[in-house]
């Protein structure tokens, strides 16, 4: 499986500048204190070179690893020490109406389907040695989905979570990634293997200069729901308790250092 980080960049941006990703709206806490995971939210020149069309670009690296077709154990024990898995994550999505990621820096379209925006964390679980939350403590998410085509790309659908305290953006930003937006209702295997139909990043400091991938997921997610996906406006859930987290330099595919920065990104050092 393909993949790129760089549509992800474009798509912080357009949220963050729409007024409807963090509105007064949002549930949950909002600290007043600084916070050392704390980011500062995308700004245009950050963005500007971000491209649909390298949705099939980069991470070609990874299609000579091991067949993902065989989901992990879920109960496999966290070791990232000896190259093991780094975090778990769980999931459970829905939206009635994917946006256009063509239209998605338009204002006045994001305000018009503020609806679309989960309004909660639909990712949730930790990651790195030391644990961390996901989503961060104190901090507020929403997510979104948002179908990319362009030319003759594949199009692809990619699910984004951002979590937010009163000093910007935490870490981590997650991003699904569907490989084509003809999604079937059914179980999909979750990698970055050639036969994998999503694959999942986590990304740390999004925005800033120091912006890196900290993890890759690996498991399976359940579609209950896909309906007119292959336009502006479809409906899309699923849910999965039993993705294992791994960091790029160990995973199950071998080290994705080299190839995640042919796609213009870091890896994040192992914490």
């Amino acid at each position: 499986m393909k993949s790129s980080v760089k549509s992800l960049w474009a798509a912080l941006f357009a949220l963050s500048t729409s007024g409807v990703m963090f509105s007064s709206a949002c549930g949950g806490s909002d600290p007043s204190g600084a916070d050392a995971g704390a980011a500062v939210e995308p700004d245009a020149s950050s963005v500007a070179t971000a491209d649909a069309t390298t949705q099939q670009a980069g991470l070609d690296a990874t299609q000579a690893g091991p067949d993902a077709a065989t989901p992990p154990d879920a109960a496999t024990p966290l070791d990232a020490s000896a190259g093991g898995p780094y975090g778990t994550l769980a999931v459970n999505y829905a939206t009635d109406f994917l946006l256009d990621r063509a239209q998605m820096q338009d204002q006045s379209y994001m305000q018009a389907h503020a609806s679309a925006v989960m309004t909660s964390a639909a990712f949730s679980g930790t990651y790195t040695g030391a644990a961390k939350a996901i989503p961060p403590g104190g901090s507020t998410s929403k997510c979104y989905g948002f179908r990319v085509a362009s030319g003759s790309t594949s199009a692809v659908v990619i699910v984004t979570q951002q979590s937010r305290t009163s000093q910007g953006l935490r870490s981590p930003v997650i991003q699904l990634e569907f490989v084509s937006d003809a999604i079937a209702v059914g179980s999909h295997n979750l990698g970055r293997g050639q036969d994998d139909t999503v694959s999942l990043l986590l990304v740390d400091g999004a925005g800033t200069a120091s912006q890196c991938v900290a993890a890759v997921g690996r498991g399976t997610i359940e579609v209950t729901d896909a309906t007119h996906t292959t336009a502006e406006g479809g409906s899309l859930a699923f849910t999965s308790t039993s993705i294992l987290l791994y960091h790029p330099t160990a995973s199950p595919w071998g080290d994705l250092t080299a190839s995640i920065e042919t796609d213009g990104m870091g890896v994040c050092a192992k914490q």
